[in-house]
């Protein structure tokens, strides 16, 4: 309960970074946590315009879908955060 937490929706701990990649890895999308909200790439899906034969173009594919991830996570915790900060000065 501490002061820097009150006006916000939810609290985002990136702590576990292993995890998250290895979700990613498995082909768990962010669209089962965030539905149709999330569009971005999906690792076990790269589309047909991507070739993945070697292992640095599933390396450089890897990073980015995790890193379009976390923009996206980011995003989303700025976008709640930032709605109920601005709702709560109206008062």
């Amino acid at each position: 309960n501490a002061k820097w937490f009150r006006m916000s929706q939810m609290v985002l701990f990136l702590n576990k970074e292993d995890i998250f990649q290895n979700r990613l890895m498995e082909g768990i999308s962010l669209s089962t946590c965030f539905g149709d909200k999330y569009n971005g790439p999906d690792y076990d899906k790269p589309g047909d315009d991507k070739e993945l034969n070697t292992e640095q173009q599933k390396k450089e594919w890897f990073d980015y879908c995790y890193m379009e991830g976390l923009k996206f996570i980011k995003q989303e915790y700025r976008a709640r955060n930032e709605n109920k900060r601005l709702n709560n000065n109206k008062i």
